[in-house]
């Protein structure tokens, strides 16, 4: 009598259709019966297609190896903690590079102090000199002795002098001073004369002096407060680059730029840089304030930051070597990294020999059912390896 084909509908293990199981059998229906063909229905058509074709993969952790599942025990316990840690160094880094931009921030702000409190000093000092009464007079030929005397008290001064709105020498301790069309055309004096107070000049080479120098200027009055001259003081670059940078730090680069970016004073080599053009990252186009990071002349790259000086439109900039100032952060987060990666790498041979212990004595055990099952009933597991638990087994 032939068989009759059975079928039956079932839902997929991976869920993606219902199926229709059919095998040539007397079996009942719902029989437990090993189907020949999956017949899948789509569109209400009956696809058949080999059994074979519909397994889908699936991570399932108890069919790998003892050894793959220690491992990935390991891994899943020590990379969150690797993770976790990177995490925290990184972050100790981004801290530690605050920190060092800071530092870079206290020395620029130190030199801005120090340049600020000397200008003021020598404002002041012309303030006295321009409140004189023989200087207010503007009597030409007329100098106050007093102005002589403080001269010789501060040598580092090349002199000081008064003139009128019109440029012509009111006091001068020269005997050849420059001439009224001489000082008419350089830019300081038309920027004292716009200016209503303290002025401190741009880079300027004084042509007598042979010096580059820059001229502080202040306004002197009359009885009812109408402007009639000015005190002029030609300020060595050189000195004032000493009495302002000469405690910077021998690793550090500190250059004050004027208003065109030329270079006024700057702590290294001074002699061969006042009066040149400053850093491109110094220039009009950079921030006033802030940080920046460039390569200097001299190959360096460095950590720079920028601070105007207040009034004068100066500039002032101090940088610290990159690699100095980041140094110990990038080396904590080199070592620390290192550290976690040696961590890793322990406990994984460590679980790879946990599994190798364990698996070993299973190998022996399976290797000596084999034997027996082929016919050698004098085959015995070896008892003396392995965890307890296999060697109670061995010895069953």
């Amino acid at each position: 009598m032939p068989s009759r084909r059975k079928c039956w509908r079932r839902r997929r293990p991976d869920r993606w259709c219902d199926v229709k199981i059919c095998a040539d059998s007397d079996a009942p229906l719902g029989a437990h019966v090993q189907p020949a063909r999956w017949l899948a229905f789509e569109s209400g058509n009956c696809i058949s297609t080999p059994l074979s074709h519909h397994r889908t993969f699936s991570l399932d952790i108890n069919r790998k190896t003892i050894r793959v599942q220690l491992a990935l025990l390991v891994l899943a316990v020590v990379l969150p903690a690797f993770a976790g840690s990177i995490w925290y160094l990184t972050a100790e880094r981004e801290e530690a590079r605050r920190a060092a931009r800071d530092k870079v921030k206290i020395l620029v702000d130190n030199v801005t102090d120090r340049l600020a409190a000397s200008l003021r000093t020598h404002h002041a000092m012309l303030s006295l000199v321009a409140a004189l009464p023989l200087v207010r007079a503007m009597d030409a030929g007329t100098c106050d002795p007093l102005i002589k005397d403080y001269l010789r008290l501060h040598p580092a001064y090349l002199t000081i002098g008064t003139r009128d709105l019109q440029g012509n020498p009111v006091c001068t301790f020269r005997p050849d001073p420059p001439t009224r069309q001489q000082v008419l055309a350089y830019p300081w004096f038309q920027q004292s004369l716009a200016g209503a107070n303290f002025h401190a000049s741009d880079a300027f080479f004084a042509p007598i002096a042979r010096r580059w120098v820059t001229m502080l200027t202040v306004p002197v009055r009359d009885e009812s407060g109408r402007r009639t001259g000015m005190v002029v003081l030609p300020l060595d670059l050189l000195t004032l680059n000493q009495e302002v940078l000469g405690a910077v730090p021998a690793n550090a680069v500190v250059t004050v730029t004027d208003r065109q970016s030329s270079i006024l004073l700057r702590s290294i080599n001074p002699e061969s840089w006042i009066s040149k053009p400053g850093p491109t990252s110094v220039s009009d186009a950079s921030p006033v304030e802030g940080f920046d990071t460039w390569r200097g002349a001299d190959g360096v790259r460095r950590v720079v930051a920028f601070k105007p000086l207040p009034l004068m439109g100066w500039r002032v900039a101090a940088g610290l070597p990159e690699d100095e100032v980041f140094a110990a952060a990038n080396a904590d987060l080199r070592n620390g990294v290192l550290a976690c990666v040696v961590v890793l790498l322990v406990a994984l041979a460590l679980a790879w020999r946990l599994a190798v212990g364990i698996v070993r004595p299973m190998d022996e055990l399976a290797s000596t059912a084999a034997r027996v099952a082929d016919g050698d009933t004098l085959a015995r597991a070896p008892v003396d390896v392995g965890p307890p638990e296999l060697e109670s087994v061995a010895r069953a």
